[in-house]
Protein backbone atom coordinates (compact mmCIF):
# COMPACT_ATOMS: atom_id res chain seq x y z
CA UNK A 1 0.00 0.00 0.00
CA UNK A 2 1.36 3.49 -0.92
CA UNK A 3 1.91 5.76 2.10
CA UNK A 4 1.54 9.36 2.42
CA UNK A 5 4.07 11.48 4.16
CA UNK A 6 3.64 14.22 6.78
CA UNK A 7 4.74 16.40 3.29
CA UNK A 8 1.84 15.02 1.40
CA UNK A 9 -0.91 16.26 4.28
CA UNK A 10 -2.24 18.61 1.45
CA UNK A 11 -3.63 15.39 -0.20
CA UNK A 12 -6.13 14.97 3.12
CA UNK A 13 -7.16 18.67 3.11
CA UNK A 14 -7.78 19.55 -0.42
CA UNK A 15 -7.71 16.69 -2.48
CA UNK A 16 -11.11 15.49 -3.56
CA UNK A 17 -9.75 12.24 -2.54
CA UNK A 18 -8.96 13.23 0.69
CA UNK A 19 -10.79 9.98 2.30
CA UNK A 20 -8.61 8.05 0.49
CA UNK A 21 -5.39 9.56 1.23
CA UNK A 22 -6.59 9.65 4.79
CA UNK A 23 -6.81 5.78 4.78
CA UNK A 24 -3.21 5.48 3.16
CA UNK A 25 -1.62 8.31 5.43
CA UNK A 26 -3.43 6.02 8.38
CA UNK A 27 -2.29 2.80 6.90
CA UNK A 28 -5.58 1.42 7.24
CA UNK A 29 -7.30 -0.55 4.45
CA UNK A 30 -9.23 2.25 2.06
CA UNK A 31 -12.85 1.10 0.98
CA UNK A 32 -14.56 3.04 -1.15
CA UNK A 33 -17.74 2.47 0.67
CA UNK A 34 -20.00 1.97 -1.84
CA UNK A 35 -24.06 3.05 -1.12
CA UNK A 36 -24.82 -0.87 -2.14
CA UNK A 37 -22.43 -2.29 0.20
CA UNK A 38 -24.22 -0.33 3.01
CA UNK A 39 -27.27 -1.35 1.75
CA UNK A 40 -26.16 -4.76 1.75
CA UNK A 41 -26.17 -4.62 5.45
CA UNK A 42 -29.41 -3.62 6.24
CA UNK A 43 -28.89 0.30 6.28
CA UNK A 44 -31.89 1.57 5.19
CA UNK A 45 -31.73 3.47 1.85
CA UNK A 46 -32.43 6.60 3.83
CA UNK A 47 -29.53 6.56 6.20
CA UNK A 48 -26.68 5.05 3.53
CA UNK A 49 -25.69 8.47 2.34
CA UNK A 50 -25.01 9.68 6.30
CA UNK A 51 -23.31 6.12 7.21
CA UNK A 52 -20.77 6.74 4.25
CA UNK A 53 -19.92 10.78 5.08
CA UNK A 54 -19.84 10.10 9.15
CA UNK A 55 -17.43 7.14 8.19
CA UNK A 56 -15.14 9.34 5.51
CA UNK A 57 -15.27 12.02 8.33
CA UNK A 58 -14.02 9.86 11.28
CA UNK A 59 -11.05 9.16 8.98
CA UNK A 60 -10.24 12.12 8.03
CA UNK A 61 -10.27 13.61 11.13
CA UNK A 62 -7.94 11.23 12.58
CA UNK A 63 -5.47 11.85 9.69
CA UNK A 64 -5.62 15.41 10.41
CA UNK A 65 -5.39 14.61 14.21
CA UNK A 66 -2.57 12.79 13.99
CA UNK A 67 -0.81 15.15 11.82
CA UNK A 68 -1.09 17.59 14.30
CA UNK A 69 -0.25 15.04 16.94
CA UNK A 70 -2.95 15.87 18.96
CA UNK A 71 -4.93 12.88 21.09
CA UNK A 72 -8.34 13.55 22.34
CA UNK A 73 -7.98 12.76 26.12
CA UNK A 74 -11.78 13.16 27.70
CA UNK A 75 -10.37 12.15 30.89
CA UNK A 76 -8.04 15.23 30.77
CA UNK A 77 -9.99 18.17 31.73
CA UNK A 78 -7.62 20.94 30.75
CA UNK A 79 -6.99 19.29 26.83
CA UNK A 80 -9.13 22.32 25.15
CA UNK A 81 -11.32 20.31 22.45
CA UNK A 82 -12.96 22.04 19.56
CA UNK A 83 -15.83 20.91 17.14
CA UNK A 84 -17.27 21.81 13.83
CA UNK A 85 -20.84 23.36 14.05
CA UNK A 86 -23.29 24.07 11.99
CA UNK A 87 -26.53 26.26 12.19
CA UNK A 88 -29.42 25.00 9.94
CA UNK A 89 -32.71 27.09 10.21
CA UNK A 90 -34.29 29.70 8.30
CA UNK A 91 -32.80 32.83 9.46
CA UNK A 92 -29.27 31.66 10.06
CA UNK A 93 -27.53 29.17 8.28
CA UNK A 94 -23.43 28.81 8.80
CA UNK A 95 -20.56 27.54 10.17
CA UNK A 96 -19.15 28.23 13.50
CA UNK A 97 -17.02 25.90 15.93
CA UNK A 98 -17.92 24.36 19.93
CA UNK A 99 -15.54 24.10 22.39
CA UNK A 100 -14.99 22.27 25.71
CA UNK A 101 -12.55 21.56 28.46
CA UNK A 102 -14.43 19.47 30.41
CA UNK A 103 -15.29 15.60 30.62
CA UNK A 104 -18.11 14.33 28.09
CA UNK A 105 -20.64 14.24 31.29
CA UNK A 106 -20.03 18.05 31.80
CA UNK A 107 -19.52 19.20 28.59
CA UNK A 108 -22.33 21.35 26.84
CA UNK A 109 -20.85 20.96 23.33
CA UNK A 110 -23.61 19.04 21.64
CA UNK A 111 -21.51 17.05 19.33
CA UNK A 112 -19.05 13.62 19.28
CA UNK A 113 -15.76 13.15 20.72
CA UNK A 114 -14.39 11.47 16.90
CA UNK A 115 -14.44 14.63 15.41
CA UNK A 116 -13.19 17.11 18.03
CA UNK A 117 -9.28 19.43 17.34
CA UNK A 118 -7.33 20.77 19.33
CA UNK A 119 -7.58 23.98 18.05
CA UNK A 120 -10.15 26.19 17.28
CA UNK A 121 -8.38 27.09 13.82
CA UNK A 122 -8.36 23.56 13.01
CA UNK A 123 -11.87 22.70 14.16
CA UNK A 124 -13.09 25.57 11.78
CA UNK A 125 -10.53 24.33 8.83
CA UNK A 126 -12.27 20.92 8.68
CA UNK A 127 -15.97 22.10 9.11
CA UNK A 128 -15.53 24.24 6.00
CA UNK A 129 -13.59 21.91 3.85
CA UNK A 130 -15.55 19.06 4.29
CA UNK A 131 -18.81 20.66 4.08
CA UNK A 132 -20.71 18.64 1.50
CA UNK A 133 -19.78 15.45 3.83
CA UNK A 134 -21.11 17.45 7.07
CA UNK A 135 -24.61 17.88 4.92
CA UNK A 136 -24.49 14.79 3.70
CA UNK A 137 -24.40 13.23 7.63
CA UNK A 138 -26.33 15.87 8.92
CA UNK A 139 -29.05 16.54 6.64
CA UNK A 140 -32.33 13.87 5.64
Amino acid sequence: MESITMMDIDKIKFAEDAYENACKYLGVKYTPLLYSDLDNIGISNRHVKAVSAIYKLIIIAEAWNKEDCFVPDFSNHNQCKWFPWFVYNGAYEGFGYAFTRSTPLESHAFVGSRLCFGSKKRATEFGEQFIWLWNDFLLI
